[in-house]
């Protein structure tokens, strides 16, 4: 939070001195992608339900004000205390849907209820290869190396990792 004074509160003061450099920080285009990449692979759906945004709110802003290289990665552990509110939101918001088209009375067939399921899950498949840990390692990063079989050792020797053939 380097540009808001090493602190999230920092921006309170920013908005009063200098408004403008806190929307240009909201509106790069790096920022703004981050909420294409929270809501597309749940297919929008949490838009439907704003109430759960507001709960998932916190979390996105601290990660939107930080400066961190990471913050702001879908594979990023700071997006963890988010995610249950996002998929409950997306929930909640395909109920929305349902309603709206039973009060059109639209028949909603189970097929069409399955192919939702598939475009939610192809959508967060594809950002999940593009923005996840494959997408910025290579496979040699997840390989065993000498340095894993040393720690493997280790807890062997403490007793904490045992061999899978006993």
């Amino acid at each position: 939070f380097g540009g808001w004074g090493g602190s999230p509160l920092g921006v309170f003061a920013a908005l009063v001195d200098d408004p403008g450099r806190v929307a240009a920080h909201f509106f790069t285009a790096a920022r703004l992608e981050y909420a294409v990449v929270l809501l597309a692979p749940l297919a929008g759906l949490p838009l439907l339900a704003p109430r759960w945004l507001l709960v998932a709110l916190p979390t996105v802003a601290l990660n939107l004000l930080s400066e961190f290289p990471t913050a702001t990665a879908l594979y990023s552990h700071y997006l963890t205390p988010a995610v249950p509110v996002l998929v409950v939101a997306s929930v909640d918001g395909a109920a929305w849907v349902a309603a709206r088209a039973a009060s059109a009375r639209v028949i909603l067939t189970r097929r069409s209820a399955w192919g939702l399921l598939v475009l939610c899950l192809f959508t967060w498949n594809a950002f999940f290869v593009r923005r996840g840990p494959l997408a910025t390692h290579g496979r040699a990063d997840f390989a065993a190396d000498a340095l894993t079989h040393e720690r493997r050792r280790v807890l062997e020797v403490l007793g904490l990792l045992h061999d899978a053939t006993d």
